[in-house]
């Protein structure tokens, strides 16, 4: 499975660039940064695919990593701290007048797991396999057939009635019987009786 949730680990990229230099910065959640000796920021929210409605509104679309977005808080000596969105398809939101910081992304924010499962009988549901296979070899391979045989005595004269049922194959069962009745003839024939 897959899916979005943003760990305490999660470190967010920025570029920052101002007149006097460019630079690559590195911060966590809540973590502050300082930009010079008068103003900070910190970012304090996240968010996977916020984007900008018609009138210019911030609207989240869903759960994939679509347009990720920071809510940054900007704190500055002496007055009031400001949060603004900085989003990474629009450059635009990270521009201020004495520097310009753009979202790159986001990385820790995004999971994907693997599952391995052990179950320690799993022998037995193989052995289960084995035998319902062998079951409909034996069902389907070997001819199931039904012989009735009736020994009767009638004045001092024994008689024997062969007779016989067959699913399938069913001209075979006639030479199957005559063969059986020689057989038992021959067997019967030996004795004195």
């Amino acid at each position: 499975s897959y899916g979005f949730f943003p760990s305490k680990d999660v470190k967010f990229i920025f570029n920052f660039k101002s007149k006097e230099m460019e630079k690559k910065i590195v911060v966590g959640m809540d973590e502050g940064y300082k930009i010079d000796d008068k103003i900070s920021f910190a970012v304090r929210d996240f968010a996977p695919s916020l984007s900008l409605d018609s009138q210019g509104k911030l609207i989240n679309l869903n759960d994939m990593m679509i347009n990720p977005a920071v809510i940054v808080e900007f704190m500055m000596e002496g007055e009031h701290n400001i949060s603004v969105p900085i989003l990474a398809n629009y450059p635009q939101t990270g521009e201020f007048d004495l520097f310009d910081l753009q979202f790159v992304k986001a990385y820790g924010v995004q999971f994907s797991v693997l599952s391995v499962n052990y179950n320690p009988f799993i022998w037995l549901i193989y052995v289960g396999f084995f035998v319902l296979a062998v079951g409909v070899v034996i069902t389907f391979m070997f001819e199931h057939k039904l012989v009735f045989i009736k020994i009767a005595e009638d004045n001092g004269k024994s008689y024997i009635w062969v007779n016989g049922y067959r699913k399938r194959f069913k001209k075979d069962l006639n030479r199957f019987l005559t063969d059986l009745k020689n057989k038992i003839e021959k067997i019967v024939g030996n004795k004195d009786e």
